[in-house]
């Protein structure tokens, strides 16, 4: 099968679509979660994480501790449930 140099730029257009979209819901997502809980205060994580387990946010709880601390999905997950 030959592919025109069209239909790479086609596909290459698509894909860079693809990684806009991502990059898009990712920037999203950290802007959600470090305005998740504006009542604790900004250096007690632990505060933070309970403020949004308590309105059941927990999703944002686990993505908040990622971002703050650098853990991974799974050990932040271990981090949230703990509190």
């Amino acid at each position: 099968m030959n592919v025109g140099i069209i239909e790479l730029l086609i596909i290459a257009g698509f894909l860079l679509g693809i990684a806009a979209v991502i990059a898009v819901i990712v920037f999203v997502a950290v802007k959600v979660a470090r305005r998740a809980a504006p009542n604790a205060p900004r250096g007690d994580l632990a505060a933070r994480v309970r403020q949004l387990k308590a309105s059941g946010r927990t999703e944002q709880a686990i993505h908040l501790v990622c971002g703050e601390t650098g853990m991974d999905q799974m050990a932040a997950t271990r981090f949230v449930e703990s509190i």
